[in-house]
């Protein structure tokens, strides 16, 4: 209010407080005025303001108070203070109860009257807080996760009607002919069968689902926080038709089954479209697929919230201010770059700017982005694309892996000719980033020039919060670890394991990070054609701190535990 007790406007409170100048509030205004948009998500899009100084600010409009979710540790005993029928139809996030008031978290402040008739019928006080929407989700998603529970083959087979109907089959499919495969993949129970599979894929949050043909049985198993977890085994009498139903929606061929196919489709559960990615290979007893699940829903978390520390994330959001240069990515397969790529996109993605990506493929879609999806097949590569995309005047262009010479001389020289360029390459660390790409071909001056940044990721799994207990870990561990005095004292953490970490202890994963920027001391060794110890060397001497470094610091901070940081990092990183 102002001292007319007039509510002030938003706009307002974000050019007192700094956030925004009074010039980029009037060129929003005069925009937003015909998009229908509310003007501080529109002020997010154009890439004026963050989510959270919004938030803040509304805060400020309405009386309230901000919380930021991801510094507030989640009180397990908070899922008891309010039904999960009201928490979730309402989107409200319970965090604790003082006397009779509950205080709870609210991505919008309109929902005030809501919250009041809450508090009615439930015969509390409710204190509202404003924070932001997606950490809502994951918080409530905490509080009450959804998992289907799988012990036994008959937890998938139960609810499948006609499932005892299914033909008995041979242990090999090459004596059943196309048409009966087709035939028993369109059964009903086939088809219900393979929606519960991939339904338990999407529930539990797995990345991967692998379906692999065993002698006398079939083996499901789910990627969950990178690691693999088995069911029981399926009977192998309904192994051709879970292999023949997901080869059909996925567009493979149903008759051939001697060579590696891939495919894909799209699935809805709830309000969550989920893209899979399809894979077959041949084995002795039969073809193992695996689908690689990319849920479109799926937000990307931006750079503040993929676990940079406060230098790292400093360094790269300096990089993203700049017009021109070269941002590598670098880490072994599954090891979180795409993630920390559309990371980069959600920062640098704004209605002002023309940002073109070239995929393989598209994994989740940006409305302030235009993305290509590559097919080599057809002669559509990194490298034509990129020569293309050159001609259609871009900003920012993320090329999604550098594999060969001619991609990354063309995406090196797009760098040099005013444009950010974004991509990865498959190194073991940040240093090898320089070796990898003068072993590729590229002349010492011209990485140099171009490279702005290289950063080297793992991701390693978080302590679940819930399940979360102080312990003593093996002296091997912290030998391992190179820990001495104090420092083997702790405390450390780790998760005893409970429903809602799958008993596995650790629920989610967080990156760990080594980000070298290119400093002039570092540019000159470049040039001097040097040795990866030599890169390594002169990038701590610059302040890099190695994975090894970054995970421990987790550790210390109870994220994650030393067995896991043994697991993932190597001395020398």
């Amino acid at each position: 209010m102002d001292g007319n007790g007039v509510k002030k406007r938003l706009g307002d409170i974000l050019v007192e407080q700094g956030v925004i100048t009074r010039q980029q509030l009037e060129r929003a205004l005069r925009e937003q005025s015909t998009t229908g948009k509310r003007i501080g998500d529109f002020l997010v899009d154009m890439g004026f303001v963050r989510p959270e100084a919004i938030l803040r600010a509304l805060a400020r409009q309405h009386g309230m108070k901000y919380v930021n979710l991801k510094e507030t540790r989640l009180n397990p005993d908070a899922k008891n203070l309010l039904p999960e029928s009201v928490v979730r139809d309402n989107k409200i996030l319970p965090l604790e109860k003082r006397g009779d008031t509950i205080r709870v978290a609210v991505a919008d402040p309109d929902r005030i009257a809501i919250l009041q008739e809450i508090a009615k019928q439930e015969g509390v006080q409710i204190e509202a807080y404003l924070s932001l929407d997606r950490d809502i989700d994951e918080r409530v998603a905490a509080l009450f996760p959804v998992f289907v529970q799988v012990e036994t083959s008959d937890d998938f087979l139960d609810g499948v009607e006609g499932i005892d109907s299914l033909t008995q089959i041979a242990e090999t499919e090459d004596t059943l002919s196309v048409e009966e495969l087709k035939a028993e993949a369109e059964d009903a129970p086939a088809i219900l069968l393979v929606n519960k599979i991939v339904s338990h894929g999407i529930t539990s949050a797995a990345s991967d689902i692998h379906i692999e043909p065993k002698e006398k049985e079939l083996q499901l198993r789910y990627r969950m926080d990178g690691v693999l977890k088995a069911t029981k085994p399926i009977p192998k009498k309904l192994q051709n038709h879970i292999l023949s139903r997901v080869k059909i929606i996925s567009g493979m061929d149903i008759s051939e089954r001697r060579l590696p196919q891939d495919g894909r489709f799209r699935m809805q559960v709830g309000e969550r479209v989920v893209d899979f990615r399809v894979s077959s290979l041949p084995t002795i007893h039969g073809e193992k697929i695996v689908l690689r699940l990319l849920d479109k829903s799926r937000l990307p978390p931006g750079l503040s919230g993929i676990g940079l520390e406060s230098r790292e994330e400093k360094i790269l959001l300096k990089v993203c201010t700049r017009p021109y240069g070269m941002i590598l990515v670098t880490g072994p397969t599954g090891s979180g770059k795409s993630t920390t790529l559309y990371s980069f996109l959600k920062e640098l993605a704004t209605p002002d700017r023309n940002v073109i990506t070239i995929e393989d493929p598209v994994e989740l879609e940006n409305p302030l982005v235009n993305q290509v999806h590559v097919k080599e097949d057809i002669g559509l590569t990194f490298a034509q694309v990129l020569r293309t995309i050159l001609r259609q005047d871009p900003d920012v262009v993320m090329v999604g892996e550098i594999r060969d010479l001619e991609t990354v001389e063309i995406a090196i020289r797009t760098a040099l000719t005013g444009h950010l360029v974004l991509s990865t390459l498959h190194t073991n660390d940040a240093p090898s980033t320089v070796t990898r790409l003068l072993d590729m071909g590229v002349a010492p001056f011209m990485i140099s020039a171009a490279l702005s940044v290289a950063i080297a990721q793992r991701l390693v799994r978080k302590v679940c919060d819930v399940c979360k207990v102080e312990y003593q870990p093996d002296e091997k561990v912290l030998d391992g670890l190179g820990l001495e005095g104090e420092e083997r004292k702790g405390p450390f953490f780790r998760g005893k394991g409970c429903d809602q970490c799958n008993e596995l202890g650790y629920r989610g994963r967080i990156g760990i990070f080594e980000v070298i920027e290119m400093t002039e001391a570092i540019r000159r060794c470049i040039v001097a054609n040097p040795s990866l110890e030599e890169i390594r060397a002169t990038a701590i001497q610059q302040g890099m701190v190695t994975l090894r470094q970054n995970a421990l610091k987790k550790m210390r901070q109870g994220v994650t535990t030393p067995e896991e940081v043994l697991a993932v990092t190597y001395e020398d990183e």
